[in-house]
């Protein structure tokens, strides 16, 4: 029996609720976007190929050249993807994720009981990011400091450049604080679990963002009129594309 079917049954039977029964449906074809770029993938081999032959401009990648180009550049194009951003990201989320501070929030919310060692956990790590983000305003407001520009100016800083850094950092801190204080990180052996629990959720987010920067890689490559507005408009976008698809594949 299928995985959908199964949920679909669980959730008629009363044992699954819809918002589960939903993610399983929804999830099952997120699983097919690999697939789908795959394809669009060989089209973009296949369409530069034959339009090389109308269009001198168009640069085959089925030709010496092209498998040439696609052989030096194929790992390339995977790492000049922000996947170093994507994997830190990763790394602090599951910090997070793993200290069960998520799952407090949401029984506070639905207004379930918590312990009093929850509670103030909870204040204890709020307590600390706040005092992390005073620092870092104060930081800013002091003269001819290191997070400042030479002019002295926010704009063109270490801090907007590090700005990503700096909320990695923040939400580490908050998993870090609140796991340890609540007994969810007992040891090194738990935070570092921890650090790495979402990775091995993502593995098929890590193959399709890899088929997904040799689709856009290769077609710019082709320099096709038809395909570069669609390159140049994802291109520019390109972090939150591969966020947006991290969203996706974490559900």
């Amino acid at each position: 029996m299928s995985d959908k079917r199964l949920a679909y049954q669980q959730w008629i039977s009363g044992e699954r609720s819809f918002k589960k029964w939903l993610l399983v449906y929804i999830r099952r074809y997120i699983l097919l976007l690999p697939v789908v770029l795959l394809v669009l993938l060989a089209l973009v081999y296949v369409y530069s190929w034959f339009s090389s032959f109308y269009d001198p401009s168009v640069r085959s990648l089925l030709s010496a050249e092209g498998v040439r180009w696609s052989l030096r550049n194929g790992v390339r194009n995977f790492t000049d993807a922000p996947m170093a951003k994507v994997l830190l990201l990763l790394i602090s989320l599951g910090l997070l994720w793993r200290s069960r501070l998520i799952t407090m929030l949401y029984r506070l919310f639905h207004r379930k009981s918590v312990t009093l060692k929850q509670r103030r956990a909870l204040g204890l790590a709020f307590s600390v990011l706040a005092v992390y983000v005073v620092f870092l305003l104060v930081s800013l407001a002091v003269p001819h400091s290191i997070m400042l520009s030479v002019r002295g100016t926010v704009e063109g800083s270490p801090f907007v450049d590090g700005l990503f850094m700096f909320v990695i950092l923040g939400i580490a801190l908050l998993g870090t604080t609140y796991g340890i204080s609540s007994g969810a990180y007992r040891n090194h052996v738990d935070w570092i679990e921890g650090a790495g629990s979402l990775l091995s959720r993502t593995v098929s987010y890590f193959i399709t963002a890899f088929i997904f920067s040799e689709l856009i890689a290769c077609s710019l490559y082709t320099q096709c009129e038809l395909l570069m507005p669609l390159c140049n408009f994802l291109m520019r976008y390109e972090d939150w594309v591969y966020y947006a698809m991290l969203v996706l594949f974490v559900i």
